[in-house]
């Protein structure tokens, strides 16, 4: 998700810590989503959608809320323990005062 360059300098190459941020996460995921489907926004972007779902497009745009959500949150956790194996840091936190 774009972030500005400071918010994104001071996160280096920590993980953010997923029990606060997956869940505004993956609304902004679904409000985006729905908002180029329903506009009828052909992008690449809704393809990786469809394959990181293993849907199609009309699939996905009829999945209520909290589905898409938990799918997101299904995908996101394991490539994040993949990443902590790998060595970086869980945990991250936006600090105001950074």
């Amino acid at each position: 998700m774009p972030v500005s360059k400071r918010i994104n300098s001071s996160k280096g190459d920590k993980l953010p810590n997923l029990e606060k941020y997956i869940e505004p996460f993956s609304g902004i995921q679904y409000s985006y989503f729905q908002t180029m489907f329903e506009n009828k926004v052909e992008l690449p972007i809704l393809e990786e959608y469809c394959l990181l779902f293993n849907l199609s497009l009309n699939e996905l745009a009829s999945l209520p809320k909290y589905v898409f959500k938990k799918k997101i949150t299904e995908v996101i956790i394991p490539m994040e323990q993949i990443a902590s194996n790998m060595g970086f840091q869980k945990g991250w936190e936006f600090n105001i005062r950074t």
